[in-house]
């Protein structure tokens, strides 16, 4: 939606003195310890939560151009674990930025692109998708990493309303110094933002439609 701050992640292992760098998007609430990445082995210069192939991407044909196999292991890139030393050894970043300006790409795209498969795995609890549709239920199943991926978040216009999980991130923000959540409905940029994320709106409510609907 035009904001250009996800790039600036790829500048962390450059800037972050230490061996080993954890990255979590601020969309994520933390139900588990991490603490064990510190320990854990690492063979690449990178590790995430495998998400799928390049195959079943938005980006696929951009993929195969670059000569991909479409069963090239994919990523959600909200959680990212770094052996700083190796990635910049092999200059990883600089690598990324540039494929991002020659194809004019989203930075996961880049990452995924670089990376051609080669990272190492992280167990599917430090990033587990939240969608507006998933159940409380269910997520509350299996604590890990929750990632409130699409739109709209819990903390967007209408998500208390919208989102099935928004519990959980109510539940983590009484632990912080805001303790409630309150949207302001007079901001501007908010309903700017409620109109650029319409389409998640709109597929929420006909997911609930079709939930109503006699089978």
């Amino acid at each position: 939606h035009g904001n250009r701050t996800p790039y600036y992640r790829l500048f962390l292992p450059e800037l972050i003195p230490a061996d080993r760098l954890l990255y979590l998007d601020s969309d994520i609430v933390s139900a588990i310890d991490v603490a064990s990445l510190i320990d854990f082995r690492m063979s690449h210069a990178s590790a995430f939560v495998p998400a799928g192939v390049t195959g079943t991407y938005i980006e696929r044909e951009l993929f195969a151009r670059i000569g991909l196999p479409p069963d090239t292991p994919a990523f959600n890139s909200g959680v990212m674990l770094f052996d700083l030393k190796v990635w910049r050894d092999q200059k990883l970043g600089r690598e990324t930025l540039d494929f991002c300006r020659k194809h004019q790409e989203y930075d996961q795209t880049g990452l995924i692109a670089v990376s051609a498969g080669r990272f190492d795995a992280l167990h599917t609890r430090y990033n587990i998708p939240l969608y507006t549709t998933t159940e409380l239920a269910y997520a509350r199943e299996f604590p890990g990493l929750y990632h409130f991926v699409g739109s709209p978040k819990p903390w967007d216009i209408g998500g208390r309303q919208f989102h099935s999980c928004f519990p959980i991130y109510a539940e983590a923000l009484e632990k912080t110094i805001w303790r409630r959540h309150a949207t302001d409905y007079m901001s501007t940029a908010n309903w700017k933002r409620a109109y650029k994320i319409k389409g998640g709106y709109a597929r929420k409510l006909l997911s609930v439609a079709r939930k109503c609907l006699p089978s």
